[in-house]
């Protein structure tokens, strides 16, 4: 089970700090591409770092903003109640061909 406490696999996913008050939901991405580094210059390579920097305003994801808004719930509390992921949870490149 995916709780915030649980030991964390080498991708280190995202686990919302509401994920197991509200409805358990996995978002499954697929792949990512090159290098992102936060604002600060840090190489975001977990899927739980990028989120926190993502939530934090250190990166700017027009996909991740898009999701959240899709969801209703905005952006802060759509990522608060998600665990998230990428299938392939290495960069698959520099940049999409």
């Amino acid at each position: 089970m995916l709780t915030p406490e649980a030991p964390r696999a080498s991708a280190r996913i995202w686990i919302g700090p509401d994920f197991t008050t509200h409805g358990r939901v996995l978002v499954l991405g697929e792949s990512w591409y090159g290098e992102w580094p936060d604002s600060d210059g840090r190489s975001l390579v977990y899927d739980d770092e990028y989120v926190a920097a993502y939530l934090a305003g250190r990166v700017r994801d027009p996909m991740y903003t898009r999701v959240a808004n899709a969801s209703g719930l905005g952006k802060a509390a759509f990522w608060q109640r998600v665990a998230f992921t990428n299938f392939v949870i290495d960069s698959v490149g520099a940049h999409r061909a």
